[in-house]
């Protein structure tokens, strides 16, 4: 599964947002510098969705708000 996620970082709380199946929105206390919102994110997503970090890839979007990521089940 395939799915793209817009990341807010320096948030007040980590959050993640579901807009579609396909689209998220996460919201990370952690600062964007050397990977550490990349490593939230597929920390914050993995516990949202009850999979194993492992198993969250991300493809594209390394250094942007806007990553593309891949699931596997």
């Amino acid at each position: 599964m395939f799915i793209t996620v817009n990341v807010k970082t320096r948030a007040n709380k980590n959050e993640v947002i579901k807009i579609s199946e396909t689209e998220f929105m996460i919201k990370t206390t952690a600062v964007a510098h050397n990977g550490k919102a990349n490593e939230a994110v597929i920390e914050n997503l993995a516990n949202h969705l009850a999979v194993k970090k492992s198993q969250i890839t991300m493809l594209k979007g390394l250094k942007n708000k806007v990553k593309k990521l891949q699931i596997t089940i």
